[in-house]
């Protein structure tokens, strides 16, 4: 009988853009340079292994990033990693060593002297640069303390007080790609992280970006920050409401002719301020639409609010009090606690009689509260709702005009928030850390750096070909756009597959799968990529 030809279907989708993304910008190649390969018994390089998990990171397979060898065994390896490369290399054994060797290198140097080193060569920075952290629980027990970081509660931005966290600090780029990452123990402060960070990013960064300006949130707003002297460059940041002259301009009810309009939901009113001692500009910021949102959302709390108080007077009406004084210093308690109210009442003396004497004594007091709305404070909370004012130290309006300083605290969106958003998204994984040594843990966080990185960085570069050769791909609701996610880029290949027959001893190999939209994101990473593809 004739021998049937063997066939052997594998995926490949959209992991060739980031073999090319690597390809282009030489990174295993970088890494291999920063950590050498030590022993003889490793199949691949740090840099491989580094690949292979930025390809866990990236593929959307609800993969972690150090089950590697599970994830390659459907993937067509020829192509991606150099020849020789095996599903099989990517031990757990091997990815250790290599998280072990980031650690020793240097986990935060590590990805900078990587990622910063390419955002120059490409003269990708611009004159925004976006410093902010999250929180990232972790939830193992036991963990071996033998990094430079200490896992421990804090406040969460996650919401989750129960558990021990991380603080993961990120500065990117004004299109969200990261060039400076670093992680700190779970109770480390806002305030001194930024104000460490932007000194250590300017000596980074030394005379690359000559008219840099950070951009923060509230967190680092304080007369300490100000007064610093070691920190060169300006910043935009919002000011916090516990700063008394911000919230004398927040209740400020303005005339509508000072306000100029940006569009139809913001507005804003620049005013000069000298807080801390020095000259600062301030914009009070007004949004529209936040406005109602937030006063709805007011009111409802209100309702709430007042529903819990009916409730736990009613208690408190019921207690018994041995003095005047331990009455009274339970209501102060309520008056502190629920300031949009006002709170009466009358201390009365419970009395009985004595059964000896018969005589009629006093052994105890009762309250008797009423409370009310204070319309006076809820109308001054209302005033401030859907405003807040920036503040910079930028006093030249032609270098920064009121309108760039507005969109650029508005570009936090889609560059450091959107970067949380993307690392805390469940279809990647990336947020979960289950690793029990904390040096691999940091080490671990920036490799998901790395993901962050490369993902952000084809994005950027997927959008910017797309807009110069006037192309566009097919959006999520049949439109097109030219600003396509690299996540929606990566659903789009994603049945392009590796089809390899073997007849009479000869290999065929194709590629299936390539429609029109899939050719023009892979047309926008150039020759390696077509290469990848077979497009060449």
């Amino acid at each position: 009988m004739e021998e049937l030809p063997a066939c052997e279907i594998k995926n490949i989708g959209h992991l060739g853009i980031i073999a090319a993304i690597f390809k282009e910008y030489k990174i295993v190649e970088r890494i291999n340079n920063l950590l050498p390969k030590i022993s003889n018994n490793q199949n691949v390089t740090h840099g491989e292994v580094v690949l292979s998990m930025i390809m866990q990171g990236l593929g959307f397979s609800n993969h972690r990033l150090y089950l590697s060898a599970e994830f390659f065994s459907h993937v067509a390896m020829q192509g991606l990693f150099r020849e020789g490369v095996k599903a099989e290399h990517f031990t757990a054994d091997t990815i250790g060593r290599t998280l072990d060797s980031i650690y020793n290198y240097g986990p935060t140097r590590f990805f900078t002297d990587i990622s910063l080193t390419i955002l120059m060569e490409n003269k990708l920075l611009k004159m925004f640069l976006y410093i902010d952290t999250t929180s990232l629980y972790t939830t193992g027990k036991k963990y071996k303390n033998e990094g430079n970081i200490e896992l421990k509660r804090g406040y969460s931005k996650d919401h989750r007080m129960d558990l021990k966290q991380l603080i993961y600090l990120l500065v990117t780029t004004e299109d969200g790609i990261p060039l400076f990452a670093e992680c700190h123990s779970g109770n480390a402060a806002d305030n001194e992280l930024f104000q460490n960070t932007m000194i250590k990013v300017q000596n980074l960064l030394k005379n690359e970006i000559k008219d840099k300006v950070y951009v923060l949130d509230a967190a680092l707003y304080c007369k300490e920050f100000l007064l610093n002297g070691n920190i060169e460059g300006d910043w935009v940041t919002r000011v916090p409401e516990s700063v008394k002259l911000c919230k004398q301009y927040l209740e400020t009810d303005y005339d509508k002719i000072l306000w100029t309009k940006v569009d139809k939901d913001y507005k804003f009113i620049e005013v000069e301020s000298s807080y801390g001692g020095i000259y600062q500009r301030w914009l009070i910021v007004r949004n529209r639409e936040a406005k109602f949102k937030e006063i709805a959302t007011f009111k409802k709390q209100l309702i709430r609010e007042e529903g819990a108080i009916g409730k736990s007077i009613a208690t408190l009406e019921k207690k018994i009090f041995y003095s005047k004084e331990e009455a009274a210093r339970d209501i102060e308690i309520k008056k502190k606690y629920h300031l949009h109210f006002n709170f009466s009442y009358k201390i009365q003396g419970i009395y009985g009689k004595d059964k000896e004497t018969k005589r009629k004594i006093r052994f105890g007091y009762m309250l008797a509260i009423t409370f009310r709305r204070d319309e006076k404070k809820i109308k001054r909370s209302e005033m401030r709702k859907g405003k807040f004012i920036l503040a910079t130290d930028c006093l030249n309006d032609e270098k920064l005009s009121s309108k760039d300083i507005l969109a650029a605290y508005r570009g936090r969106n889609k560059s450091s928030e959107s970067c949380f958003k993307f690392i805390k998204d469940k279809t990647h994984n990336l947020n979960q850390i289950f690793l029990k040594k904390e040096s691999r843990i940091e080490a671990m966080m920036m490799v998901m750096s790395l993901v962050l990185f490369t993902n952000n960085l084809a994005q950027t570069k997927l959008r910017n070909h797309l807009k110069e050769n006037n192309k566009s791909i097919p959006a999520q609701r049949g439109k097109e756009t030219q600003k396509p996610t690299f996540k929606w880029a990566s659903y789009f290949m994603r049945n392009i597959t590796k089809v390899k027959i073997k007849v009479n001893d000869i290999i065929y190999d194709q590629i299936k799968g390539i429609d029109q939209g899939a050719e023009a994101i892979i047309r926008a990473f150039g020759e390696h990529a077509l290469k990848i593809y077979g497009l060449t």
